[in-house]
């Protein structure tokens, strides 16, 4: 309840994940894109760097 109540709101995309469901507005339009999206990397592609701990 605390968190709730006094706790910050989420970024659209708090895990840095890459598929394109992370790409939309929540919740999604009718037309997620306005053009078809171009795929130039797995969607599970993450390398070290870029890799957060989980806690």
């Amino acid at each position: 309840m605390w968190s709730l109540k006094y706790g910050s709101l989420a970024s659209p995309n708090p895990w840095g994940a890459k598929g394109l469901e992370w790409d939309i507005q929540s919740p999604p339009l009718p037309s997620n894109f306005d053009v078809t999206p171009v795929v130039t990397e797995d969607s599970y592609n993450y390398s070290r760097e870029e890799a957060h701990p989980v806690s």
